[in-house]
């Protein structure tokens, strides 16, 4: 049985020992990094890069928001 969790991204392996797939952008985690996952409601673990740098749809999504948030405040 999964186990349920109260904040998904609450665990973090400090060095990992095999190469991971991000669920979030679909890249590599390499081997020796370091990696936030959560427990699937199937059992198994999804991986996703520690840092937010590492990921790209992340990254975008912070651009994006703080562009937004530029241009609010020279209004």
């Amino acid at each position: 049985m999964p186990r349920k969790e109260p904040f998904p991204y609450s665990h973090h392996v400090k060095k990992t020992r095999k190469d991971h797939k991000c669920e979030a952008c679909g890249g590599v985690i390499p081997t020796g990094s370091r990696a936030d996952y959560k427990n699937l409601f199937t059992g198994k673990r999804g991986y996703r890069h520690y840092l937010m740098r590492d990921c790209a749809p992340f990254l975008e999504e912070h651009r994006l928001r703080m562009k937004k948030i530029n241009e609010q405040n020279l209004v």
